[in-house]
């Protein structure tokens, strides 16, 4: 037996419970909650650590250290510190930090002083900021009020492992993780969320940190992600959940686990109800990008897949309080996604028609706030019922200075209407309103054309590498058949991978500012030096396919542009959408990939 000095807390104002105890060889911990409130749910909190053998240590060496090792585990957060009253004896400080995505925001004030056999400290924390200074006084009270008494205490055995792990209810705890990682769809989430947390109470945290993080990880999965709609308390205490998680799953010894919650938090706080909405959605984005430490395309592809696209929706979710430069972050990440879709097409589990939509979505809200400086209409909003994504292989020669004369005046389309009151349109854009809205139109290259298609937007000569990503991403591709190096490659590539059946090409309508037939005619001597024959020139202008036999299998009218009938001919190049990727792979708790040592 050992005889050991402790500090004892005895407000008379307050009523403060022992919700936990941890003694180790050296160290001897205390946390008390106010009222009994659930640890998980506090909002004050009172700790006391007795560190023995440290009686000789200066208090404000002490307290540097404890600032020292709260600044590196901040990630985005700003750290302040005060000293509110000195001697030789003893130290009364502050800290508080302020917007961290991992500590949120948290005030403590804590009393260092000296005993006969080592230190104690008294740690007095808010969840939030303590706004009332009144308080300070208050608090500085009770902490010199503290008292310290003597205790019987039996020897405590030296560890044989590093680890020390706890037997206690591990049965039960073992039971516990075997449900809730094969959770029931049809079961009502409410019973994952209380076995989580029966789970937290039986296991002692310094005995087995992991499981009691791999619990915590869990019940905020049940909280925030498993249900369709969680409510404004179950995504702050998801939160707060991720958050406990993160206190002892560290990146250096559980790299895949710490990546995958600091993801969850990250949509955490995408989905949160109260708050700033543009600190939420920049919070979001700190979360994923911290991801990113782990999740790499080249060692993790589908975690990557599915991390970048939450990022970009983050970034989107910005561009929509007002940022454009969001916005176009947002259209950098989907086109890098379509790009490495492109190398990892087996283990990026995003459905690439998702992430064109996605794009497009951002790309039209950056239209949008042009539209405002420009005056030019707006443009259709993106239709829930999209069926597939078409790549226009632009032509320089045609962009931009192709005006052909305005053939939706005559006719009444909603997909048409922002069109009808020019006299010509360019032809990019009547075909963008023919197309549209069961695809979505992307061209590669650069500033996209009035009311065309959207734009991947590429640097240099990458755009070969784009369309090969594309290619497999693309229902169809629409082609305006010219003279150039360029569009020698892509006929070259079409062949070679058999590309030329989900081909839509165009004979543009005679124009006043372009000569379309000389165009055309270079067109045909080229085409036809790889075998393709193409129709002879007419003004009227048409649309062809070529069948799986490199010649032409069917030849449209161009009103089919105008009469919006152009894609009743074309819907059989569209994949069904049951033969698409599965992209809910975010909504599954039970796909973690968790290796947990019970």
């Amino acid at each position: 037996m050992r005889i050991v000095e402790t500090p004892i807390i005895e407000f008379a104002d307050q009523n403060w419970t022992l919700a936990y105890s941890y003694e180790m060889p050296g160290v001897m911990l205390n946390e008390y909650t106010l009222d009994d409130s659930p640890a998980i749910e506090w909002s004050e909190f009172l700790s006391t650590i007795t560190q023995l053998g440290l009686q000789n240590q200066l208090p404000r060496n002490l307290m540097a250290n404890t600032v020292k090792t709260i600044q590196e585990k901040i990630i985005n957060g700003t750290l302040n510190s005060s000293v509110l009253y000195e001697s030789d004896e003893e130290i009364i400080y502050t800290w508080s930090i302020v917007d961290d995505l991992v500590a949120g925001d948290q005030f403590e004030i804590i009393r260092v002083f000296r005993g006969t056999a080592g230190v104690h400290s008294i740690h007095y924390s808010v969840r939030g900021i303590l706004y009332n200074p009144g308080l300070y006084d208050d608090w500085i009270g009770r902490l010199k009020s503290v008292r310290l008494t003597e205790t019987v205490r039996p020897e405590i055995p030296a560890p044989t492992d590093a680890r020390v792990e706890s037997h206690r209810n591990d049965d039960e705890i073992k039971r516990i993780l075997c449900i809730v990682q094969e959770p029931s769809p049809d079961t009502d989430v409410e019973k994952y969320v209380k076995l989580c947390r029966k789970a937290i109470t039986l296991i002692d945290k310094n005995a087995a940190p992991d499981m009691w993080g791999i619990f915590h990880y869990l019940l905020g999965i049940f909280l925030a992600k498993y249900p369709e709609n969680p409510s404004h308390a179950a995504v702050e205490e998801a939160i707060a959940a991720y958050r406990q998680t993160l206190r002892v799953i560290t990146m250096d010894r559980v790299p895949q686990v710490w990546a995958k919650t600091m993801r969850n938090l990250a949509e955490a706080f995408l989905n949160r109800f109260s708050g700033r909405l543009e600190k939420n959605f920049e919070q979001a984005v700190t979360g994923y990008l911290q991801a990113f430490k782990v999740f790499s395309v080249d060692t993790l592809p589908e975690e990557w897949g599915s991390t970048m696209l939450s990022l970009g929706r983050a970034y989107k979710r910005l561009g929509e309080t007002g940022d454009s430069d969001a916005f176009r972050t947002a259209i950098s990440i989907y086109n890098t996604i379509l790009a490495e879709i492109g190398t990892f097409s087996s283990f990026i589990k995003v459905d690439p028609l998702e992430v064109v939509k996605l794009l497009a979505t951002a790309e039209r809200s950056i239209y949008g706030i042009d539209v405002k400086l420009s005056g030019n209409p707006p443009l259709p909003s993106i239709p829930k019922d999209v069926k597939g994504t078409a790549i226009f292989l632009r032509s320089f020669q045609t962009s931009r200075t192709l005006s052909i004369s305005n053939g939706f005046k005559r006719k009444s389309s909603s997909n048409s209407n922002h069109l009808r009151r020019l006299d010509t349109v360019n032809l990019e854009a009547a075909l963008y309103a023919a197309l549209w809205p069961t695809l979505i139109v992307h061209g590669i290259g650069g500033p996209t054309d009035s009311f065309g298609a959207g734009r991947f937007y590429t640097t240099g000569d990458n755009w070969q590498d784009m369309l090969k990503a594309l290619f497999e991403v693309a229902d169809i591709l629409v082609i305006v058949p010219h003279i150039s190096d360029g569009l020698r490659w892509e006929v070259e590539f079409l062949i070679e991978n058999d590309g030329l059946p989900k081909c839509l090409f165009v004979m543009p309508p005679s124009a006043e500012n372009f000569d379309v037939g000389q165009m055309w005619q270079d067109a045909a001597g080229m085409m036809l030096e790889y075998g393709l024959h193409i129709p002879q020139y007419t003004k009227e202008g048409m649309l062809f396919t070529f069948g799986s036999n490199n010649q032409v299998l069917e030849t449209l009218s161009f009103d089919n542009v105008w009469n919006n009938t152009l894609m009743g001919h074309l819907e059989h190049l569209l994949t069904p959408i049951q033969m698409r990727k599965n992209t809910k792979f975010d909504r599954d708790p039970i796909r973690y990939d968790l290796t947990i040592d019970v």
